[in-house]
């Protein structure tokens, strides 16, 4: 794999932004920004009688502090650099969160919640409430090193919404206990330790195997392929089976995110079109369409029609594929089909004859089923 996150071996994995900092001063501003991340809320005061917080060190309270921000804001968020449909894309992929959770994101300039911004090394992002203490200084607090509108689909779906969800609050999914002991250390202080990343032993524990708190943004259950969880090789683990980690929100992120800010209202349905026969169709030069393989070992198909000119290319993403690339074939209904080469979830640059085609898309891992999503683009 080429790295922790299944991102190009020159651009580092996320670290979202907390105890490197001073961490009692983030915490005081994440309960002022909203009471609830207070750890002591409940707890009661008994006069003469020596409180919690008397007795528990400041920086072991800081670890213990919440970072959400209030249910039903509106997220001011700002930007360093980004051209105007950079910038809109950016809160496109942060609204996905905004589907299930009760929360907005609004484009502003003043007052900022969160700050993103593109010439930084790497891609990062402080944990939730804090955001705004770094942001309403003018100091960046998202960083999406290096995107623009060369980026393929595929990253600004993964990463987009990877690093939002620590702007939500939400802590990395490999923290876990039940994924950190399936890694085998040793293996993982090399790997981590020599490049790309370069990282320090202490920040390898920090991040992966000896996190200050364990992640329970779940409040329980485990999802080895959510957003929030990096992908780790069979060379990682001390079982040589992979953690597949996530590459698009899935239906369990959305769920938690609406349970942790809960109260969307959903918007109204429109009316349902006449159902129609087959396979799901896609526009060359549409918006994607969401599907499923039903079964391990089948396959998700789509029906497009061509007209013989130009070029086309063929965006997948597999729900838990990691960093495998999808396996899928193209074809005219009822004829062999071709498989295609996949880079980065993208086979590009197709050139075919007028006709209706299908495209077959079958999980990387065949033992595995479930969502899907595909797109046909117009030239490369």
């Amino acid at each position: 794999m080429p790295d922790a996150h299944a991102i190009p071996d020159d651009a580092p994995p996320c670290v979202p932004v907390w105890a490197a900092l001073d961490a009692v001063e983030m915490a005081a501003h994440a309960i002022e920004v909203n009471p609830a991340n207070d750890p002591l809320r409940h707890v009661p005061v008994q006069a003469g009688v020596a409180g919690v917080a008397d007795v528990i060190q400041p920086d072991r309270l800081a670890v213990l502090t919440g970072a959400m921000w209030p249910t039903g804001t509106t997220l001011r968020v700002g930007f360093e650099g980004g051209s105007t449909a950079v910038r809109d894309k950016v809160l496109g992929y942060a609204r996905e969160w905004s589907k299930t959770a009760n929360l907005d994101f609004d484009h502003a300039t003043t007052n900022l919640d969160i700050l993103v911004g593109f010439a930084r090394p790497g891609y990062w992002s402080y944990l939730g409430a804090p955001s705004r203490m770094f942001a309403s200084r003018g100091d960046v607090s998202l960083n999406l090193q290096g995107f623009d509108g060369s980026m393929p689909d595929s990253e600004w779906r993964r990463v987009v919404p990877h690093e939002f969800g620590h702007a939500l609050g939400f802590p990395h999914e490999h923290l876990a206990k039940s994924i950190r002991d399936r890694l085998d250390p040793d293996k993982v202080y090399r790997y981590f330790g020599g490049p790309p990343n370069n990282w320090s032993r202490s920040l390898i524990d920090s991040q992966i195997l000896d996190p200050p708190t364990a992640s329970d943004w779940r409040q329980g259950t485990v999802e080895e392929d959510s957003i929030m969880c990096y992908t780790f090789g069979g060379n990682l683990t001390k079982d040589g089976r992979p953690i597949v980690g996530g590459t698009f929100l899935t239906d369990d992120d959305r769920a938690t995110a609406g349970s942790w800010y809960a109260g969307r209202v959903k918007p109204p349905v429109e009316p349902d079109e006449p159902p129609t026969s087959g396979p799901p169709r896609l526009l060359i030069g549409g918006p994607g369409v969401a599907s499923a393989i039903p079964a391990p070992g089948g396959f998700a198909a789509y029906r497009f029609a061509h007209t013989g000119r130009g070029l086309f290319s063929i965006e997948v993403a597999v729900r838990a594929a990691g960093n495998l690339e999808p396996v899928a074939s193209l074809g005219q209904p009822g004829e062999a089909s071709a498989k295609l080469k996949f880079r980065r979830g993208k086979a590009a640059g197709i050139k075919a004859s007028a006709g209706e085609y299908e495209l077959r898309v079958r999980h990387p891992i065949p033992s595995l089923a479930g969502p899907v999503w595909a797109r046909v683009t117009k030239g490369r």
